[in-house]
């Protein structure tokens, strides 16, 4: 089941601009607002447009969804890829050599771990300002890989040194591997089961970091779409029109929830005592 959602949501994401049907950033003021009360016609009130319009401005609300489906699970992606390049390797390292190199990168990652996530995510996206379209979700994506990826250092640690007490491991070392095919070829294959399940687990948290950054005005900027930034657009709508509000919420948590029923089912599956 985790699989299978994961699947979907991430089929959504790389589809999204393609099934949209309009431009997520076009104004339909007169076919989507209605003219009596000033509010956005609800889903299936308005002709061509399945989901109605997302609030005063009159964009398909359909759109935005795929759209922002695109946005939240690329900076997603792109972020728990670097959080676990740069976790991998420091754990690597670390575990390996060991001695001043595992103590110095281990002081590193308390101390990192020591930061409040949200509020050092919230101080830095605030200074590093970027013009652009692409390059804020690029600052993001950094932002959130760059503080999340102590958790893979330290399982990455721990397996290495498990690892590297193994005869396949000593035995390559008496027979001169270099280092770093010992690493590359001998011991991250054979951890790499645990660092995979713990990987798809930080997906589900990246985007619940993205969206509350994206909610408090702090993601992706106007006019660009994704679930957070629209449940902060259609806040001021919960009562008039609530759909604008549960549609990118029931999202967000289908796609949390299928990334941790996903991540759950891969670690037991690599837990040797499974």
């Amino acid at each position: 089941m985790g699989a299978l959602l994961v699947s979907v949501i991430t089929l959504t994401g790389l589809l999204g601009p393609v099934l949209a049907p309009h431009d997520p950033a076009e104004q339909f003021r007169e076919a989507l607002i209605d003219p009596d009360t000033g509010l956005p016609l609800g889903p299936g009130e308005a002709q061509g447009h399945l989901l109605g319009g997302d609030g005063p401005l009159g964009r398909d609300e359909l759109s935005r969804l795929l759209h922002g489906a695109t946005v939240s699970m690329s900076v997603a992606y792109l972020a728990t890829g670097l959080a676990l390049l740069i976790g991998v390797a420091i754990g690597l390292l670390s575990g390996y050599f060991q001695g001043w190199l595992d103590l110095g990168a281990m002081r590193f990652v308390d101390l990192v771990l020591s930061m409040p996530f949200l509020l050092i995510a919230i101080v830095l996206q605030k200074v590093w300002v970027v013009e652009g379209t692409v390059a804020p979700l690029l600052v993001l994506c950094v932002i959130l890989g760059g503080l999340s990826w102590t958790t893979l250092a330290r399982v990455t640690r721990a397996k290495t040194m498990e690892a590297r007490s193994q005869e396949y491991v000593q035995a390559a070392q008496a027979l001169g591997v270099s280092h770093a095919r010992i690493l590359v070829r001998h011991i991250l294959p054979n951890i790499a089961g645990p660092i995979i399940a713990l990987a798809t687990l930080m997906v589900a948290r990246m985007i619940i970091a993205e969206s509350a950054l994206s909610f408090l005005g702090l993601g992706v900027r106007p006019p660009t779409a994704s679930w957070g930034s629209m449940l902060s657009e259609s806040e001021s709508l919960k009562i008039a029109a609530p759909h604008l509000l549960l549609v990118p919420a029931a999202l967000i948590a289908t796609a949390v929830f299928g990334f941790n029923l996903f991540g759950e089912g891969l670690r037991d599956a690599f837990d040797p005592k499974e």
